[in-house]
Order: structure tokens, then C-alpha cells, then sequence
């Protein structure tokens, strides 16, 4: 969660165009497989959208964690069971629906672990601290004088505080991961734009822009986890 109310209303924003995006996969002239994935989305919408409003906080961790590694498992039952093969161009080959699959795997698992660094985070948050009474003061400082430092993090203000070793590490390279897929999406939607004759089909360039709004939401929400 943040503070940050512009940051909660862009967040918000962005997971609403990528409903806007995917509910037209959800009617009935498309089959199961666009279906469950656009469900899938859908889902992963929510949770981001939950993760930065305080209502999120009654998700417990695990739920949030477990819920997208099963959507994890769905994509990588999708690419050990392909379908079968269509003749299409652009984004959605043959060749690309493969990339693509295992990128929204990578989209889940990583949605999971941020479930699971926020459970950490907050664990650390709630842990116990030693009180400004039971720390040793200085024999120059006066016995009103207040501690220079807070012994609490301020609410809003991020989690890099919390997120040390490993766990930041792995967020880090989440971030990373998300930024250069905002750049490749950004790139093939405005390619796709610029040459709106050949390429992509409309239902192409509407999933390629939802891509677009996803990854920004991911470099957002693990911006919160390391950056102060």
C-alpha cells in the first residue's frame, strides 16, 4: 500500500484500461483459452488495484501469493500444451504466442512474489523494536531531548526500508525485468500505429496496449517495494 494518493489513482487508471482492454475477449466468438487468459488479466487488475488502496490490506499475503502462482501454472500448462497451430501475422504468430505465454507466466509468478515481499515487508513493519526509553542516551544529551531518527518507518513513504538481501534483490530484478517490457510494448504498439495497413490486427493492437499498461503497473508497484 501507499500513501501516495496520485500514485494509487494512476495505478487504478492503468489497471482499468487493462480491463477495458480485455473484456471484449471475454464473449463467446473467442475461444476458451483467450477467454481464461483475459480472465486472468482481469484478475491481475484487481490485485494490483487492491495492492495500492488500503482496503488491499485485508488480502492476507498468501492468498494474494497462491492465487497468482496458480495463474502461473495456467500459462505453463498453455505452453507445454500448445494449441494448435493458426496461420496469423504480427504479434500473435505462431513464434511470438509462444514469447508471449511465457512472458504472462513471468507476469504471474512475479505478481505472486510481490505478494509475498509486501507479506515480508509488513512482517518486518510489525515486528519489535527496541523503544526510544530501552536505547542507551548519550551522556551530553539532555533528559527532554528527543531521539534525532524515528523508530518507525512513515506510513506511505515505501518498503526499501524493510526489503533487504535477497528479497530486494529479486524485487529489483522484477523492476528491471518490467522496464524493458514497457519499452518493447511501447515500441510494437507504436509501430503498430504507425502502420496501421500491415501487422497487427485491431484485437492485436488492443492486447499489445494493454501489455503497455500492465508493465507500467508491475515498475510501479515494485517501485514501491525498493525505491524510499
Amino acid at each position: 500500500m501507499t500513501g501516495n494518493i496520485v500514485l494509487q489513482w494512476l495505478v487504478t487508471v492503468l489497471a482499468a484500461a487493462v480491463v477495458a482492454f480485455y473484456v471484449p475477449d471475454l464473449s463467446q466468438r473467442h475461444g476458451p483459452r483467450t477467454r481464461l487468459n483475459a480472465v486472468l488479466h482481469l484478475v491481475m487488475a484487481a490485485g494490483m488495484t487492491a495492492m495500492v488502496w488500503p482496503f488491499g490490506m485485508a488480502i492476507p499475503a498468501l492468498v494474494g501469493a497462491l492465487v497468482f502462482a496458480g495463474a502461473a501454472a495456467v500459462y505453463g500448462y498453455q505452453i507445454l500444451v500448445p494449441e494448435p497451430h493458426r496461420s496469423s501475422s504480427g504479434l500473435e504468430s505462431h513464434h511470438h504466442r509462444g514469447v508471449l505465454l511465457w512472458y504472462h507466466l513471468l507476469m504471474m509468478v512475479a505478481m505472486a512474489w510481490m505478494y509475498v515481499a509486501m507479506g515480508l515487508s509488513m512482517a518486518s513493519m510489525k515486528a519489535p523494536r527496541p523503544s526510544a526509553m530501552a536505547m542507551p542516551m548519550p551522556m551530553h544529551m539532555s533528559a527532554g531531548a528527543e531521539p534525532a531518527m524515528p523508530m518507525n518507518p512513515a506510513p506511505g513513504t515505501g518498503m526499501s526500508r524493510v526489503l533487504s538481501g535477497w528479497p530486494a534483490l529479486a524485487s529489483w530484478v522484477c523492476l528491471l525485468l518490467f522496464v524493458v517490457a514497457l519499452v518493447v510494448f511501447a515500441g510494437l504498439l507504436l509501430r503498430s500505429v504507425a502502420r496501421r495497413g500491415s501487422g497487427q490486427s485491431a484485437s492485436e493492437r488492443r492486447r499489445t496496449a494493454a501489455s503497455v499498461c500492465m508493465a507500467a503497473v508491475m515498475l510501479m508497484g515494485f517501485g514501491l517495494l525498493v525505491l524510499p
